[in-house]
């Protein structure tokens, strides 16, 4: 994996308007993008650019693209890869829990958390 500061900015550029496009699909209202991103002005009818992005905020980016390509690589459905996000799961480590709902709320592990446990499923 690249060093943070070895990506170039059009990549970045990329990445973040790709995980803002997931991340409506996923049904993210403004203030959960704001929190998920790290972006606590968030405003959804601004163009944002990656430039004076932090370490912290590429690597939410780089979970969310690995979150959702385990999403595309696991389900066939358009409704169930932009769905599962906000279905309540029993299954660990949501237990009862939506799995964006753990991301909103949670830190750097927790997205790490859900990555792992999405790609578990793929790898079985």
């Amino acid at each position: 994996m690249k060093n943070i500061n070895e990506f170039d900015e059009y990549s970045l550029n990329v990445g973040l308007q790709t995980v803002l496009t997931i991340l409506d699909k996923w049904g993210c209202a403004p203030q959960d993008v704001a929190k998920l991103l790290l972006m606590p002005n968030y405003d959804s009818t601004r163009c944002y650019e990656a430039k004076g992005l932090s370490e912290a905020q590429v690597i939410r980016l780089s979970y969310i693209l690995n979150i959702h390509t385990s999403l595309k690589c696991y389900f066939s459905n358009p409704d169930n890869v932009y769905g599962f996000m906000n279905m309540k799961n029993s299954n660990p480590p949501f237990y009862g829990k939506k799995p964006l709902d753990v991301l909103i709320n949670g830190t750097e592990q927790e997205f790490e958390v859900v990555m792992n446990a999405l790609d578990s499923l793929i790898i079985r």
